[in-house]
């Protein structure tokens, strides 16, 4: 579906790479995915890779945080 009621996706994989991980940005992600999962929007496999991909993220991040 597109056209001009459709909005583009943001690009929050890039942003999350130089966000620190305290950020109020990566709490509201994670609230967002637990609401979407108590809420019964996605299913567990679907929440279990969010997480997965979430602390990959997060671990690079801290990586470039600490300066290793």
């Amino acid at each position: 579906m597109s056209g001009p009621d459709r909005k583009a996706p943001k690009n929050i994989a890039a942003d999350l790479n130089e966000t620190s991980v305290s950020s109020p940005m990566w709490e509201t992600l994670m609230e967002k995915l637990d609401r979407a999962w108590t809420e019964n929007k996605i299913d567990l496999r679907t929440y279990q890779i969010f997480l997965e991909a979430l602390g990959e993220a997060e671990a690079q991040n801290m990586d470039v945080e600490g300066g290793a």
